[in-house]
């Protein structure tokens, strides 16, 4: 079993036994690294490691895609994504591509460098630290029609000529 470079929030709280709230906590207060890539925020765990006084374990220098998600937390489909945008470096063995670790290291450090990302996806959740506990207040709905002008009469019912089911049903024109 390989120990990942990274992980997914949901698989960092079944590793360390900490709830989930309890990770996004640990997020919020710094106490845990993240990085994000697209909408999935994902746990550095070789700095949890070291915080631990454990030392991380050696890894391999490729990966197969098919095991990278394994490594990195990342789905098979992330993963060729970045594949196919040059983000990950592979190499070709025969017709196998591999992963190369240290392309993904390299990855983890470029989103490092970059200001923090806000991961969520609901806006009405407060963004990390700006004190207010709700969020913005949901914008007032508008009214479908306008309330008539004071000299103005209110719309009036259309009538429609009878239905010729009822007609029929009632023993009209024959």
């Amino acid at each position: 079993m390989l120990t990942p470079l990274t992980a997914s929030v949901t698989g960092f709280s079944a590793m360390s036994r900490h709830g989930v709230s309890t990770v996004w906590s640990m997020i919020a207060a710094e106490r845990l690294e993240s990085v994000s890539i697209g909408k999935r925020r994902l746990v550095l765990i070789e700095p949890y490691l070291k915080s631990l006084g454990l030392d991380p374990p050696a890894y391999p220098i490729t990966v197969a895609p098919a095991h990278f998600p394994e490594l990195s937390g990342l789905s098979t489909s992330t993963t060729w994504d970045l594949i196919r945008s040059g983000r990950l470096t592979t190499v070709r063995v025969g017709r196998r591509h591999m992963v190369i670790v240290e392309s993904y290291r390299a990855l983890i450090e470029e989103l490092r460098a970059l200001p923090r990302q806000d991961a969520r996806r609901n806006k009405m959740v407060p963004a990390l630290g700006s004190g207010n506990p709700r969020g913005p207040p949901p914008p007032a709905r508008a009214n479908r029609r306008p309330p008539p002008a004071p000299n103005e009469a209110p719309m009036q019912s259309k009538e429609f000529p009878p239905s010729p089911i009822r007609l029929i049903s009632q023993g009209g024109d024959q």
